[in-house]
This record gives C-alpha cells, structure tokens and sequence, in this order.
C-alpha cells in the first residue's frame, strides 16, 4: 500500500513538474511571437514615413494648384478672364474635395 502512494506521489511529482515545463514553453512561444508581431510592425515604420511624405508631397501640389486657380480667379479684371479662370478653379477643387474624402 506505501508503495502505491509513493508511486503515485511520483507520478504526480512528474505530472506536475510536466505542466510547469508545458506553461514555460507556452509562455517562452508568447513572448517570441510577441517578438516576431513588434518586429513587423518595426519594419512596416519605413514603409509607412515614405507613404505619408508621399500624400504630403501631393498634398502640398494640391493645395498649391488650388490657391493659384483662386488668386488667378480674384485677379481677374474683364468677364472673359473671370470665366477662364473659373474653369481653372472646378476641376482643382472638385480634386480636392475627392481626396479629402477619401482619406
């Protein structure tokens, strides 16, 4: 009878001793897969600054063509010039309405 209870004390030992092994491995894969996550998200940082100094750029040429389609707009003195104008001035703030939605 006392060497069943030591048996299975042992067993129980090992058991235990097995599920704390299994929960540090759980816990080691976690922490790399954690790793591998911050990693990416590290290596996406370039990718994402060269993407916002592109919309910037674009943004800056946007803002540019609309603020000269409207100074040529107020600068203009007889009908014909003011119509001309107008018609500089649509198309760049129809542009500029359909990117600021979009983002």
């Amino acid at each position: 009878m006392a060497s069943r209870v030591a048996g299975a004390a042992v067993l129980w030992v090992v058991w235990g001793y097995n599920s704390l092994v299994a929960v540090r491995r759980r816990t080691q894969n976690a922490w790399a897969e954690m790793d591998v996550q911050l990693k990416r998200r590290h290596d996406l940082i370039p990718n994402l600054v060269a993407t916002v100094k592109g919309i910037a750029a674009q943004e800056v040429t946007v803002f540019t063509a609309v603020a000269n389609a409207r100074a040529n707009l107020m600068n203009a003195r007889n009908p014909k010039d003011k119509i001309a104008a107008n018609q500089q001035v649509k198309p760049r703030v129809a542009g500029f309405r359909s990117r600021s939605l979009q983002g």
